[in-house]
């Protein structure tokens, strides 16, 4: 018998550019893949938020799509 599969909580999003947050953002929404969405358009806030939720694994996402090239962070900074 397969294992059922439990709905992440989670998906945070990261990436400089708005428009790619947006179509992001839309697509993982489409999917009904995730119970909620976060978008941050700096690594920074999402660092800040992960570390106000450390406690909390409810937040914490199993997952991470890093942005390589970004203007001010790279991808394996996060």
């Amino acid at each position: 018998m397969a294992a059922e599969l439990q709905t992440p909580n989670l998906l945070i999003i990261v990436d400089d550019s708005s428009f790619d947050l947006r179509i992001n953002s839309g697509i993982a929404s489409h999917t009904k893949l995730f119970k909620q969405i976060l978008c941050f358009s700096s690594a920074e806030t999402a660092l800040d938020f992960l570390a106000e939720n450390l406690n909390n694994p409810e937040i914490f996402p199993i997952l991470y799509f890093l942005i390589f090239k970004c203007r001010k962070w790279m991808g394996l900074n996060f």
